[in-house]
């Protein structure tokens, strides 16, 4: 695409796609078994899905 950080930034929809991709990456790896998951263990699989977590349940709170 060719955008720099500070034009992604400004683009509302880029980061509202980036965003739901991001959360359903976290989903799918929330649902992988443990035999997966133990087989890549250097993938940071526990930060992937509390990003996913925080992303879907808290991303309103900043608006209250």
């Amino acid at each position: 695409m060719g955008e720099s950080f500070d034009e992604f930034e400004q683009n509302e929809m880029m980061n509202s796609a980036v965003l739901q991709k991001l959360t359903v990456i976290g989903e799918a790896a929330s649902r992988l078994p443990k035999e997966f998951t133990s087989r890549f263990s250097e993938i940071p699989w526990v930060d992937i899905i509390a990003f996913r977590n925080i992303a879907v349940h808290e991303y309103f709170r900043q608006y209250r």
